[in-house]
């Protein structure tokens, strides 16, 4: 079993409730912890020297939290959209609009159809 194994095995039920209670948002916990073990998969060498593995975990969490927290903020003021619109995610509206839900998805639209600029994707380095 790998040292990453081991720490999902041993940690990640804590690490869930821990983010779950900041977020308050399944897919956002779900999101916030895959980003974290993808992060100690590409550098194992952080864990080298580690006392207490949980507290350090539930660390890294807390900071993709706040990180999280900043940058959907961000989004928000450039947006200049309502706290409603971006405290939700794409795949939330999407689930919203196939029970349908328009009101929000509509807004968000809306708000799209206004500036496209603002919401252009790009492929660039996606492949």
């Amino acid at each position: 079993m790998s040292t990453l194994e081991r720490l999902y095995d041993a940690h990640a039920q804590a690490m869930f409730a821990f983010t779950l209670e900041l977020t308050r948002d399944e897919a956002d916990t779900a999101d916030i912890l895959q980003a974290v073990f993808c992060h100690l998969a590409k550098r194992p060498s952080l864990l080298r020297g580690i006392r207490n593995e949980r507290a350090f975990l539930l660390r890294m969490v807390y900071s993709r939290v706040i990180d999280s927290t900043r940058r959907r903020k961000v989004r928000l003021d450039h947006a200049n959209c309502s706290p409603d619109l971006a405290q939700v995610s794409p795949v939330k509206i999407m689930q919203r609009a196939m029970r349908g839900e328009r009101g929000l998805v509509n807004q968000y639209l809306e708000l799209m159809r206004s500036d496209p600029q603002k919401f252009a994707v790009s492929s660039a380095g996606c492949f």
